[in-house]
């Protein structure tokens, strides 16, 4: 079968990843597979090399309604000239606005369509243009594909019937064997959004340690490391600069993370200190803990600047 998967990029992921696999699982079953995505980003994840990648480049910014619209044509546009020249038979489609343009774009070529949702449309609404896109054009989609239960009730009450769940696939595990004398390092690798349940994975490791010695770490991204690296004494954790999301862990040597937050407070700079959930990795790295600052769209350049001010006065009075 010929089968069009489609994504919006490839990046790193947690449904960039689950794509990649079935691409490289289905190829390897005698399966023709394109892999399309709407950017032109390199693939963060190892690809077959039978995997046809195609790269629209078609994604831009909407500042305005006419914007998005104009993109939501281009998008939809150029899927179906993919579709048509690979001879398309079947299309599975990942994350909400994606299964809408792949939605579009098939119904003409009259080819089946399955999507994965991704998120929890409840605690993650999208906003009203494309909530009324998903109503009208979820109930035609082959199968949709979520993982939870509860969203596929949400669906179910939203008029879309052929519903399946599937979580995510997680490799086999090795066997983990403790050692007397030596702590626990428990590890969570993903975006720090609300919808994660980091929260919930920190409440968690605050009951897990009051039985056993645990650590507990997440490593983080963001914009901010190349001056947080021009500090003396600081070492930031996480991929190169250009791949780096809002989020940036580090340490400050000779002085514990919690103790760093506690003078950024005094600052007036609020962050977080502990493990993040990610233990394994902070057992190899080698580290008790991290501090995490995290920016967004609402972060001005003077916070910017109180931060590094403050992790220099921390390095200062901890050396």
């Amino acid at each position: 079968m010929r089968l069009s998967l489609v994504i919006s990029t490839l990046t790193c992921g947690g449904a960039e990843r689950v794509i990649s696999l079935l691409a490289n699982e289905w190829v390897r079953r005698g399966h023709v597979v394109q892999l399309v995505t709407l950017d032109s980003e390199t693939p963060f994840f190892a690809l077959d090399e039978r995997v046809e990648l195609v790269q629209l480049g078609c994604e831009a910014p909407s500042p305005t309604s006419l914007h998005a619209l104009w993109n939501l044509f281009r998008s939809v546009r150029a899927l179906r000239r993919c579709f048509r020249t690979f001879g398309t038979e079947a299309v599975v489609a990942f994350t909400t606005r994606v299964n809408v343009k792949a939605l579009m774009a098939a119904h003409p070529v009259r080819v089946p369509v399955v999507v994965s949702e991704r998120a929890d449309p409840e605690s993650n609404p999208q906003p009203g243009f494309w909530r009324r896109l998903v109503d009208r054009w979820y109930p035609r989609a082959a199968r949709v594909v979520v993982q939870t239960s509860a969203v596929a009730e949400y669906f179910a009450r939203r008029g879309v019937g052929r519903l399946t769940v599937i979580p995510n696939p997680v490799e086999e595990l090795p066997t983990i064997r403790r050692t007397p004398g030596k702590s626990f390092l428990w590890l969570a690798v993903a975006r720090l959004n609300p919808e994660k349940g980091i929260d919930l994975l920190l409440r968690a490791w605050a009951v897990s340690v009051r039985s056993q010695n645990s650590r507990l770490r997440i490593l983080g991204d963001g914009p901010l490391r190349t001056e947080l690296e021009a500090v003396d004494g600081v070492r930031v954790f996480g991929p190169p600069t250009d791949r780096r999301a809002g989020i940036v862990s580090f340490e400050v040597q000779g002085a514990h993370p919690h103790d760093v937050a506690q003078v950024l407070d005094w600052e007036g700079v609020a962050v977080r200190a502990g493990h993040h959930c990610n233990q394994p990795l902070m057992a190899k790295l080698g580290v008790p803990a991290t501090t995490r600052a995290s920016f967004y769209l609402y972060t001005v350049p003077e916070e910017i600047d109180r931060l590094v001010a403050g992790i220099e006065k921390a390095r200062k009075v901890f050396s």
